[in-house]
């Protein structure tokens, strides 16, 4: 990093020089005293964002029943459909029907898959040359597309309606409320202090957590009570279009125009280094250009650095992407083995899965939104703080504040509670200790936003939209593995021993959290350490 060169006799210093911290973390943009935090304004949209996007879920799969019924009648048996349109049920449980209904939804799963993939590369790359507003309003325009294309094709027939089924797969693979979760991540670290960091992104996922809750709870009865399957998906759709004018009107843009010239003037500078590096060897360059076309930009973040001062390489973004994408992989799949364990061996009904994923959902409420930020900003932090001195600027001061270590030992600490209670819960038999065990799980919920908000002390502020999009993109490759490997277990040992699904997904995260033990507070981001790629 370049420093800036003497001062020319008789030069004053200008005064926003003097009131510059010797150490400065990152640019905390701070709302003036009569305005709201706008912290305190994106929470709100992203409890709305998760509540429409789940409340028609319930209700998903009697209209898409009721759309195979129809596709499979119009190319198969035209003359029985009715005047008005309307099947009856015995007519939709031919299994041609039933064929459609599951390859409908084998269609979603594999969209949803890659649309995650697609989808946290794309809102990283936008995010960091547009800024993060522009990217909310265009994944609000696509979530609320979502309602509008289902309702729309129940009017129509025929090839059109098969259009816009695909619509509404497409905008749901891409309007995905983890999506929106990540650029909501990105707006929160350009705005908070480094110390407020693992609290503020721990509520900000405890708010969308809510509003999960609340849609299980409301959105079955909203159907039930109207008699009228499309009433929620105009609900979704409008709560979609309201947050995008919320957004439009009060959400301020938390990555500066200026940030953005200077991460482009960044990325220019490095990439024509990296240019004139391989521009010798006549094989090099043209493997070069293929990495770069074949490589996403956003995981070129996990190369790891060299320190200059010291000649040793930072591997920390690399440790922290190893322990998200198998956590992942083990607990992607652990909520559906949950309801399928309580379901086939102990005859949950859907009302009783509801009340436990409700119960599950205000567990994790509680802990995300109060228990961990009290944890770390009240109880824990005076044992973590950080005592060694730093070097900066050839001159020795205190690097305050609190040491990685918290982050690490809380989302380790998560992680084994969660792989706990899914132990636990393979051995209960009555529905009481099973809700306990349920319970217990809710106490495990810290793992994933608190790894993130170590991942973003790892880089430079201007990057941290980047390392977040690198690791979620790595975190959904381990969410579109999790029902192949977990699935292929518990289906294969449901009948015989179906806890077997639970000891390996305890081992896993239990294995993956031990690479923490990695983790530095020497390899987060230092101002005053210029790190190179080789």
């Amino acid at each position: 990093m370049s420093h800036p060169g003497p001062r020319a006799p008789g030069q004053e210093p200008s005064s926003d020089s003097e009131r510059q911290p010797l150490l400065r973390t990152t640019d905390v943009v701070k709302p003036s005293s009569s305005s709201v935090s706008p912290v305190t304004l994106i929470s709100p949209v992203v409890l709305v964002y998760r509540l429409a996007q789940i409340l028609p879920a319930t209700t998903s799969f009697v209209v898409v029943n009721r759309l195979a019924c129809r596709l499979w009648y119009t190319f198969n048996d035209p003359g029985s459909i009715p005047s008005d349109g309307g099947l009856s049920t015995e007519q939709c449980s031919v299994p041609g029907v039933q064929r459609i209904f599951s390859a409908i939804f084998t269609a979603i799963s594999i969209s949803d898959g890659l649309g995650s993939v697609v989808g946290y590369s794309a809102a990283s790359f936008f995010a960091s040359r547009f800024g993060r507003k522009p990217v909310m309003l265009v994944l609000l325009t696509i979530a609320t597309g979502i309602g509008l294309s289902l309702v729309s094709s129940t009017f129509v027939s025929g090839w059109l309606e098969i259009t816009l089924l695909c619509t509404w797969i497409l905008c749901g693979s891409f309007g995905q409320v983890p999506v929106f979760g990540f650029v909501a991540n990105m707006f929160i670290v350009d705005l908070v202090s480094e110390e407020e960091r693992t609290a503020t992104i721990s509520k900000l996922n405890g708010w969308s957590v809510f509003g999960g809750g609340i849609a299980f709870m409301v959105g079955g009865a909203i159907t039930t009570g109207f008699d009228n399957v499309l009433v929620v998906f105009y609900l979704s759709a409008a709560m979609f279009a309201s947050l995008w004018l919320y957004v439009f009107f009060l959400i301020p843009e938390s990555f500066s125009l200026e940030k953005r010239e200077e991460l482009r003037r960044e990325r220019k500078a490095k990439a024509q280094e990296v240019e004139a590096a391989v521009s010798g060897g006549w094989l090099a360059k043209p493997r070069h250009r293929l990495t770069r076309i074949l490589v996403p930009e956003q995981l070129k973040e996990f190369k790891p650095t060299r320190n200059p001062k010291t000649g040793k390489r930072n591997w920390r973004l690399f440790y922290l992407a190893v322990h998200i994408i198998f956590c992942q992989l083990a607990d992607a799949y652990g909520v559906v083995s949950l309801m399928l364990f309580l379901t086939t061996r102990y005859d949950y009904k859907p009302s009783e899965t509801g009340y436990v994923l409700t119960t599950l959902s205000f567990v994790d409420v509680f802990c995300l939104t109060l228990l961990i930020p009290l944890l770390v900003r009240r109880i824990l932090r005076p044992y973590y703080l950080r005592s060694k001195p730093l070097r900066t600027s050839g001159d020795m001061a205190t690097l305050s504040g609190t040491s990685d270590h918290l982050d690490v030992h809380i989302v380790m600490a998560s992680w084994f509670i969660n792989a706990s209670a899914y132990v636990i819960l393979g051995y209960m038999r009555t529905r009481i200790t099973q809700l306990l065990a349920v319970i217990l799980l809710g106490f495990g919920c810290g793992g994933g936003p608190v790894a993130r908000s170590l991942v973003v002390a790892t880089v430079h502020p201007l990057k941290q939209g980047d390392a977040l999009g690198a690791v979620e993109m790595v975190s959904s490759i381990g969410t579109l593995l999790s029902p192949i490997v977990m699935g292929t277990i518990l289906t294969s040992t449901i009948s015989t021993f179906p806890q077997l699904a639970f000891w390996v997904h305890g081992a896993m995260l239990v294995a993956s959290s031990m690479v923490l033990f990695l983790v530095r507070d020497s390899d987060r981001y230092q101002e005053d350490v210029d790190e190179h790629e080789d």
